[in-house]
């Protein structure tokens, strides 16, 4: 393996921090982590603050979202990407727990969250 390809294959975090509607965010991180995907990356999404939001099942976008988040988060297993975490502490402060998620998430507390950081290349926060 050459440098370069070294270089093509660093791992990706891609961090949710935003609400999931109202602007266009988390469904673009989506599919940014699906293209990295797609080109063999390691791809880990992070949901922290009120991005915790976009993994809430039952979500019902405006008329003008034509996509579901839940939905296009359910496919991202199809890509390869089935890293997801979440920020523990924000998902309590939302009142949400683990059966009200559309994904099975790792929960998170401040020293994994660290370790996350730590562990990927480059790191994509919306």
């Amino acid at each position: 393996m050459s440098a370069r390809d070294g270089a093509a294959r660093r791992s990706v975090l891609v961090v949710f921090r935003t609400a999931p509607y109202g602007r266009s965010r988390a469904r673009d991180a989506v599919d940014v982590a699906m293209a990295f995907a797609a080109f063999d990356q390691p791809v880990t999404l992070l949901f922290l603050g009120d991005g915790v939001l976009a993994l809430a099942t039952g979500q019902r976008p405006a008329a003008e979202l034509s996509r579901s988040l839940e939905k296009l988060l359910g496919t991202l297993a199809d890509y390869g990407v089935e890293e997801v975490h979440a920020d523990a502490t924000a998902l309590a402060a939302r009142g949400l727990d683990a059966r009200d998620l559309a994904l099975p998430v790792r929960l998170a507390g401040p020293a994994e969250l660290r370790e996350l950081f730590d562990a990927h290349d480059r790191v994509l926060t919306v």
